[in-house]
């Protein structure tokens, strides 16, 4: 029930700290604490409490913050401990500490500051928290399938491992129609090895709701569940990656949640909209309307499709909203897997209680976090771009462009913004500004503008209801192109955002845009194979500026002529004028004739193509790793860079220094010498670990 969740995450996470140099010295690291057991303790607690971490054999000290102390605390012992099977025992630690606790029966209750004090240095404090006695309940084994859960009560707490690899708990509570339970774990935010994974059930069997840490800020788990019927829901807890140790301890909490729950009965935005995003939007949204139905917003719901109303408020049965989904052979969705009887019930109680709007003011979906993201492993890297003076090297991250130092010594700002992915990043000409696009995929595509100097995002620009590509400026820094994900090309003001051109000529993903020197025309690539050239003022295709014979993946123009290169699935790159005699092709007349050269066949898809700042060197790279640079002239090949961790995605040339940035799938950026492509320096793309400092002017660390 979890192997996709689960497979997602393997690799990914099999990186646990960023790199060094192997030539630089590594200082002695910090003494600090990676994981306490247990995360809960009751009042009157006279017991033993453990500590695992790094450096804390040399213990002198344990310090407890606050007015009021433990009637008795103590370090028991201190020794080596052991590493979990799959782990690496660097980041966790290889040490733990025994304390002995004593607790008076009317210690304060809450959160208990504790750190461990090494060589005169203390650890960050972690929470050990303390809870009425009545309360807490220690795990049951064995408590590992339905057969077996552990019974609770809703305003119990538990303390808990999971204490092999994949140990699954299984807890059972009471529910109640229409009475939201919150479920809630906490585990990776205090101190434990533990990434929860919650699923929560049925009596049936039938999954009502799961939660793995669907941000990345976060990985602990909580669920807030509204049962369609009386009876037993159960709660299945694991670690996402199937790990499990001594140090896996969680602490799980069941209420009822009266705040969450709707004066109105079904909330639309917490729980109708969720079904219809998960099933329905991916065919029925902006872009791609079948039978003209908009489920993307309650307006567009209202109005209906080709075939009129969809919902009557106050009758399902009189509603194809509810009809399409319902019965033993359901018409909607045409593909995949019906919508279970859960979310069935749950449509139709929506709109027999009158299918009530709650759409918050900021509107449905996905928002800007409100805190940066902690990663815990590095990330897929889709973009990266030095700034014009040689400065910055803007990342793109999860919800965010991490802000490095060109020579990747030091992370010097982090902004933070709506999209969670980045696709794309272009400085202007002139450094000022840093234009990036994406968005969030079936939702909404952003371009975001940020002023470089003042770290402000100075204007957020949507478009469409799919992710955006290949952002570019135009020479005088007035305008923006980018492509999107539902095939439109577009054009904006980037003083006032206002749009200025669309362009629907092509048939399947736009990954690519790129503004003629003097921005009278604007070059697009596609995974339809085409590559078109389009007027800008008026918006009208002028011809196919190329044929290629494969889908088109990538696209750099040529810093001071009117040339792109471009690449895609065949591993070829191709020298093309943007405009071949100056206009429009005649009828008969060969498409090719734009043609300037072609590179060395490389027998891999390519993701990524540059130009150095002079326009001499082109490098390419793509799905087998391996980086090859060319003279632009002659077409010669430079220098072959060997794979160094996976696909690559995105290049770019620093303007000034001889060498080449890469990133992809790996989530490391690395440094190449260009004059013979030898690796200077590696360094991880984000901050593993820490969430950092939000944005930062840029002016205030040169």
């Amino acid at each position: 029930m979890r192997s996709t969740q689960i497979c997602g995450l393997a690799l990914s996470c099999l990186v646990w700290a960023v790199p060094c140099s192997l030539a630089e010295d590594k200082p002695e690291p910090l003494p600090k604490v990676t994981a306490l057991v247990p995360l809960s303790v009751p009042q009157g607690f006279s017991g033993t409490v453990r500590m695992r971490g790094v450096n804390l054999k040399e213990a002198t000290e344990i310090r407890v913050d606050g007015s009021t102390l433990p009637d008795k605390i103590g370090m028991k012992e201190k020794k080596d401990a052991g590493t979990p099977t799959g782990m690496e025992k660097d980041p966790l630690g290889e040490s733990e500490v025994i304390l002995d606790l004593g607790l008076a029966a009317d210690f304060p209750l809450g959160p208990m500051s504790l750190s461990v004090l090494v060589g005169g240095r203390p650890t960050a404090s972690v929470l050990l928290q303390v809870v009425p006695p009545a309360q807490l309940q220690e795990e049951k084994e064995p408590n590992n399938g339905f057969s077996s859960a552990m019974t609770l009560e809703a305003g119990q707490r538990v303390n808990g491992l999971i204490n092999g690899q994949r140990d699954v708990d299984v807890f059972t509570v009471a529910g109640k129609a229409g009475q939201p339970l919150k479920v809630s774990v906490t585990a990776h935010a205090v101190a434990s090895l533990l990434d929860p994974l919650l699923t929560v059930y049925d009596a049936a069997g039938q999954q009502l709701a799961a939660h793995d840490d669907a941000s990345i800020g976060g990985k602990d788990a909580a669920i807030v569940v509204t049962p369609t019927a009386d009876g037993s829901v159960f709660l299945v807890l694991q670690d996402a990656l199937d790990f499990g140790s001594e140090w896996h301890s969680y602490r799980l909490e069941v209420e009822v949640s009266e705040s969450s729950k709707p004066t109105s009965g079904v909330s639309f935005s917490r729980e109708v909209w969720p079904v219809l995003r998960a099933n329905c939007v991916s065919c029925h949204r902006p872009g791609k309307l079948k039978g003209q139905l908009d489920l993307t917003s309650m307006a567009a719901l209202i109005r209906g499709g080709e075939n009129g109303e969809v919902l009557i408020k106050g009758a399902p049965a009189d509603s194809p909203l509810v009809a399409v989904v319902s019965g033993d052979e359901p018409e909607m969705p045409p593909e995949g897997a019906p919508l279970t009887a859960a979310e069935v019930d749950l449509l139709s109680r929506w709109v027999s209680e009158g299918a009530v709007d709650d759409t918050p003011v900021e509107g449905l979906g996905t928002r800007r976090p409100e805190q940066l993201p902690v990663y815990n492993a590095l990330p897929a890297v889709p973009a990266l771009a030095f700034s014009p003076d040689g400065s910055i090297l803007a990342v793109a991250g999860h919800h965010e462009i991490v802000l490095h130092r060109s020579d990747g010594s030091a992370i010097i700002g982090r902004w933070l913004g709506n999209s969670p992915r980045i696709e794309s990043l272009a400085f202007s000409l002139d450094g000022k500004f840093l234009a990036a696009c994406g968005g969030a995929p079936s939702e909404f595509g952003e371009i975001q503008l940020w002023d470089v100097a003042a770290g402000t995002l100075v204007r957020s620009i949507r478009a469409g209801s799919d992710t955006l590509y290949g952002v570019s400026w135009s020479d005088d820094g007035t305008r923006l192109a980018v492509g999107g994900a539902d095939k439109l090309v577009w054009a904006f003001d980037a003083a006032s955002g206002a749009r200025l051109m669309q362009c629907d000529n092509h048939l399947d993903w736009v990954f690519g845009t790129a503004f003629a020197h003097d921005g009278s025309k604007l070059i697009s690539i596609s995974r339809d194979r085409g590559v078109k050239l389009i007027d800008m003022a008026s918006g009208h295709l002028i011809d196919d500026a190329a044929r290629p014979r494969e889908p088109v993946l990538a696209l750099a123009r040529h810093p001071l002529e009117d040339l792109v290169a471009f690449t895609g699935t065949e591993g070829k790159v191709r020298l093309h004028r943007m405009a071949p005699r100056g206009g429009r092709l005649q009828e008969g007349d060969d498409k090719e004739e734009s043609a300037v050269r072609e590179f060395e066949h490389m027998a891999t898809p390519l993701h990524a193509v540059a130009f150095s700042a002079d326009g001499t060197r082109l490098a390419c790279g793509g799905q087998n790793g391996e980086i090859r640079l060319f003279l632009t002239e002659s077409g010669k090949r430079e220098a072959t860079i060997p794979s160094a961790g996976g696909p690559i995605f995105t290049l770019a040339f620093h303007p000034q220094e001889h060498y080449l940035a890469s990133a992809g799938s790996d989530g490391q950026v690395r440094f190449y010498d260009t004059t013979d492509g030898h690796l200077m320096k590696t360094f991880g793309a984000v901050p593993l670990g820490v969430p950092g400092a939000l944005a930062v002017p840029v002016s205030a660390v040169k």
